[in-house]
């Protein structure tokens, strides 16, 4: 058993508790907020108090400017054929070492066996250059100048964070992992040269007649020159790493490829590292949070996916949003994650076509320039009034701002930053006919041929202030209801949120929150059974996979006759849990050749109907995998285990086009009927024999 949790002193010197295995929990629902409340509801926080309203799969959740502190954060690789993921930055004589010192570290997290690459500085002839990589006997291992100098001896663990390094120091070589000296080696005079023109790169290992990407997550990747930082062993980081003296690469710690050192160095991402199941760079870190995520303080957002049409928020009809002639100032934080479409609205008063003095604010990419313009219809002819000079970024947070001041000019801001300006359009009356209806990622007459793809956060209208009219600095927090607010949707109401920031909720049908009957906090999670009441989860990639030990574990709440596939979870087609019609927990795991090798594996205990039990199902996996054991806990006792065939692997979320679901089959079947409180995903074996259910929530850090 582990109790997982020790006491840490506060700021403020109070003992708070902690979880051990925080950084491995991928998911941690509390289920509290207000009865009935669902993550489908779009809260206008303006004093107006205005209804929204969701057409499509728009998905409101944790991701936004403020969800995550600098260094917080990880970028996923997923090495899946032909389009293995990587990073790649220009040969630089940074990289060149020459005889002298350096160091090269990271956090990785390794989701898979095999051979896979961290850091690959080498040339077409391997000769005078470095590579840091997991050798095929799953052992961390280097190459420098066509020879291997070292490998551990030791097992490299799988689906958990470990600190790699890789040293000179003088002519004496150093490899380290999680702070343990695994490998040395004496003499080194190799002069190292920089990459060739190919250049650095990050995941991946191009240079020879095979690839070996990196299969998981890497953060914090520090490179130094001319300083050997470990020469022996030592206690890992526990903060992100800064760019100290002689950093010359520091990245995988933000929310979006760069390089933090003053080397600046451009890094360019290969296939879907930024875009995978969303922004793969994601607060998944080595790190924990400073605290427990709190929408209203930090502020969520609304998730627009790639590809579907229909997806908007339409605000209804008002005066509010009838602009005239005078002042406004429309805002928002947006994310770009693809240019499908010539036009990408961003928002929309009015019909877009017609002589209706309707207004838009869009992502245009019409000339491949992915520009922002700021268009005006009806009143003059289709004028777009503003467009910004350069091109915005993709797969990064901008903000942009439009205002008409009281003389009637037209500003566009992009991060901050005046733009545009025009002083031709000051007598045009922005009000379109019979008070149209305000939307967000698209328009009223244009779903088809302008959906927004990305995501928008903090969006705010002001009718009679120009709350911008000159160069500014962008918000850092989530904007206010200032005066004269007309909308502001900061997306903060998101009842249903993981607690560790990592996926995004979608609530379904009748899915949502109950203050009646709960077991911890101020509500529970209810599904009556009906079609579509589920939740989905996005960032599927997070969860257990391949060989991956976890614990899945809550409380569960039946107050109905059993039924047949009365279904708690499913993690796409690999993982899936529910209550039978006699009563017992039932689970199922499956591989990527669609075949189960866990196949209904029963409790020994009967679930009680209107009564709280809790449940825990726990792989215990360890290398090299020849025995793992699957086990049911049921109020901490358990019963009902199985032992797993030899290295049996978990197929991800999405194979077979599955989803991650709370409360159904991975098709969106077979729903729950019931309450659930306290659920928590951990990539680890947490428990591996009986032991005294919970008392309390679960910790959030």
């Amino acid at each position: 058993m582990s109790l997982i949790a020790q006491k840490l002193i506060s700021a403020s010197g109070a003992t708070e508790e902690t979880d051990d295995d925080f950084n491995l929990v991928t998911g941690l629902y509390h289920f509290d907020g207000s009865n009935g409340a669902q993550n489908n509801t779009y809260v206008d926080s303006s004093s107006t108090s205005k209804t929204l309203t969701e057409s499509g799969n728009v998905i409101q959740g944790t991701f936004s400017p403020f969800s995550a502190d600098e260094g917080k954060w990880s970028s996923f690789f997923a090495a899946v054929n032909p389009n293995i993921d990587y990073l790649q930055v220009a040969s630089s004589s940074d990289f060149a070492f020459g005889t002298g010192d350096y160091t090269i570290e990271a956090w990785v997290w390794k989701d898979s066996t095999g051979q896979q690459s961290i850091y690959d500085g080498r040339g077409g002839t391997n000769t005078n250059r470095v590579l840091l990589y997991v050798n095929s006997a799953n052992k961390l291992a280097n190459y420098i100048n066509a020879d291997v100098k070292g490998a551990a001896t030791t097992d490299f663990p799988l689906s958990q964070w470990v600190h790699v390094a890789l040293v000179r120091s003088g002519t004496t070589g150093y490899m380290f992992q999680n702070g343990t000296q695994v490998s040395t080696w004496t003499g080194d005079s190799t002069d190292i040269a920089a990459p060739d023109t190919a250049g650095l790169y990050i995941g991946e290992d191009t240079r020879s007649s095979s690839s070996y990407p990196w299969d998981g997550f890497i953060s914090n990747l520090r490179v130094l020159k001319g300083t050997a930082l470990y020469t022996g062993s030592y206690t890992t980081p526990t903060s992100p790493l800064t760019a100290i003296t002689n950093t010359k690469l520091l990245t995988c710690c933000s929310n979006r490829h760069r390089d933090k050192s003053t080397s600046a160095h451009v890094i360019n991402s290969v296939n879907s590292v930024t875009n995978k199941n969303g922004p793969a760079i994601q607060p998944f870190a080595p790190f924990a949070p400073s605290s427990s995520y709190s929408a209203a303080t930090k502020g969520g957002s609304a998730f627009f996916p790639i590809g579907q049409t229909t997806n908007k928020i339409e605000c209804g009809t008002s005066a509010d949003f009838a602009l005239g002639t005078g002042a406004f100032t429309i805002e928002a934080w947006v994310y770009v994650t693809a240019d499908t479409y010539p036009y990408s609205r961003i928002m929309n008063i009015g019909p877009f076509w017609g002589n209706n003095n309707s207004i838009g604010l869009l992502a245009d990419d019409t000339d491949n320039s992915s520009k922002i313009s700021l268009g005006v219809y009806g009143a003059v002819t289709n004028a777009r009034v503003c467009v910004s000079t350069n091109a915005t970024p993709r797969n990064q947070w901008f903000h942009v701002a439009v205002s008409r001041d009281g003389t009637g000019d037209f500003r566009l801001f992009v991060n901050g930053n005046l733009d545009s300006t025009n002083t031709s359009y000051r007598t045009v009356d922005v009000s379109p006919g019979g008070n149209q209806p305000l939307t967000i990622g698209g328009a009223t007459d244009r779903a088809v041929e302008e959906p927004f793809e990305g995501i928008i956060s903090n969006f705010r209208v002001v009718k009679g202030t120009a709350v911008y009219t000159s160069s500014f600095t962008v918000p850092t927090a989530p904007v206010a209801d200032v005066t004269n607010t007309k909308l502001l949707a900061n997306f903060t109401n998101a009842a249903i949120i993981d607690s560790t920031g990592k996926t995004n909720v979608e609530t379904g049908a009748n899915a949502q929150l109950d203050t009646t009957v709960k077991k911890f906090g101020t509500a529970s999670y209810e599904s009556d059974g009906s079609t579509s009441s589920f939740l989905t989860l996005s960032n599927g990639n997070l969860f257990p996979t391949g060989f991956s030990p976890f614990t899945i574990e809550g409380f569960i709440y039946i107050n109905s006759p059993h039924k047949n596939y009365n279904n708690i979870i499913s993690l796409g087609f690999g993982i899936q849990m529910y209550v039978d019609s006699g009563g017992k927990l039932i689970c199922w795991l499956g591989n990527s050749s669609g075949g189960y090798f866990v196949n209904g594996l029963q409790s020994t205990a009967t679930i009680s109907l209107s009564t709280w039990t809790y449940i825990a199902l726990v792989r215990n996996s360890v290398y090299p995998y020849t025995s793992n054991t699957v086990t049911w806990f049921v109020n901490g006792t358990a019963g009902g285990q199985v032992t797993e065939g030899v290295s049996n692997t978990i197929a991800p979320v999405g194979t077979y086009n599955t989803y991650a679901a709370i409360g159904a089959y991975p098709t969106g079947a077979y729903i729950y009927d019931g309450f659930l409180d306290e659920l928590r995903i951990t990539n680890k074996a947490r428990y591996t024999s009986n032991f005294t259910a919970p008392t309390e929530e679960f910790l959030n850090r």
